[in-house]
Order: structure tokens, then C-alpha cells, then sequence
């Protein structure tokens, strides 16, 4: 399961932690609605610990998640991109003996590459012109990925992060920011394209 967020802020980590807490307990991909709940139950917990919070009102979640969403102040260094198989994977792959193990870690990088390939065949964009009105295509991804084996309760569950920097060359080599609302909106392609990979999807 890809989730997608603003890489290096404070709110971020919260984010995280609702959607492995979603997958741990539902064992798939969120709904649209119910990412969205699962941002919302973030933002509250993230507000909830501020030094300056009092009682935090809907309003005062609303507020916080548009300045997250659109706010021009806030510099977006990159993208994380989480990609993880359902738990009855990650739990055959901490248990497994050491071959199966290998071709269970082996199939889910496979899987993750792929879906980023197709990613930036498809959103590798970038905007120019007067308001960024013309979209054109960036020269391919700056990405890092790191592999991790644990949830944070401790028990398996393998996933991996890709961090996509949010600055691509154009075909002219200018360095420009990409365009989030492409890399956001293939999301749900980039999910089942992962999820449907031969030994990640789960048993239909």
C-alpha cells in the first residue's frame, strides 16, 4: 500500500502512524473517505500535543489540514512514499524459513520498483508558464529508499519507504518543483498495481 505525504515535517510521523494502524487492524487499502478519516484522527492527535493546544475543535482540524493541503508557505522538500503488502504477507515473511523469506522480500521490492516505474512514466510532471499553466514532463525522479521490517509495536511488517525529492530537471536541465497534484492523484493506480503483483495481492 503506497501512502502519499509531505516528506520532513512534524506532522508527518502521525500520518504514518494512522495508516500502518489502519492497515494492522483492516488488512487493505484505506477508502477515500476513510484516508481521509484517518488524516483527520491524525491532525487531532498531532494538535492535541501542541504546547499552545487548548480543546481542539473541528474547525480548529479543518483549518490545520487546508494549511497542511494548500498552503503556499510551507516548503515541501519531497515525498513518502510507503509501500507495504497486507499483514498476512508480512507475518508469512517473519515466520517463514530463510527461502521463503527471500522470495517473499524479493517479490515486494519487484512490486514496489514496478509501481514506481509506471509512477514516473505517468506523474513525473512539473508546471511552467504564467501560473504554472502548462504542464510538461520532468526528466525523471530523484528518489532513496529504505527497507523496514517492524511496525512500531515491533511486530513484522515489511515495508518500504521511497522518498521522492521534490525538485525534477525539465528538458531543458532547469531545475523545477514537480507537480504534487499528478504524483497524488496516481495514488490509487500506484496502490493496485502493487497490490496486484503475484504474491502480494491477497487471496481474493
Amino acid at each position: 500500500m503506497p501512502v502519499f505525504k509531505a516528506a520532513a515535517d512534524d506532522f508527518t510521523p502521525y500520518v504514518d502512524a494512522a495508516f500502518t494502524d489502519f492497515h494492522t487492524a483492516y488488512d487493505r487499502v484505506p477508502s477515500a473517505s476513510e484516508a481521509s478519516q484517518a488524516r483527520r484522527d491524525a491532525a487531532f492527535e498531532y494538535l492535541r500535543i501542541q504546547p499552545e493546544a487548548g480543546v481542539i475543535t473541528t474547525t480548529d482540524v479543518n483549518r490545520f489540514l487546508a494549511e497542511q493541503g494548500g498552503s503556499a508557505k510551507q516548503a515541501v522538500s519531497g515525498f513518502d512514499l510507503v509501500f507495504t503488502p497486507v499483514k498476512s504477507v508480512s507475518v508469512l515473511w517473519g515466520l517463514a524459513d530463510e527461502d521463503t523469506s527471500k522470495t517473499i522480500a524479493r517479490i515486494h521490492d519487484e512490486a514496489w520498483q514496478a509501481s514506481m516505474t509506471a509512477m514516473q512514466e505517468d506523474a513525473c510532471v512539473t508546471r511552467t508558464g504564467h501560473g504554472g499553466v502548462l504542464q510538461i514532463d520532468g526528466d525523471g525522479f530523484a528518489t532513496a529508499a529504505f527497507d523496514h521490517h517492524t511496525s512500531r509495536h515491533g511486530d513484522p511488517n515489511l515495508h518500504t519507504h521511497v522518498v521522492v525529492a521534490n525538485r525534477v530537471q525539465d528538458a531543458q536541465g532547469t531545475w523545477r518543483t514537480l507537480d504534487a497534484r499528478a504524483i497524488y492523484a496516481y495514488g490509487v493506480a500506484a496502490s493496485e498495481r502493487y497490490q496486484a503483483r503475484d504474491g502480494v495481492a491477497p487471496d481474493p
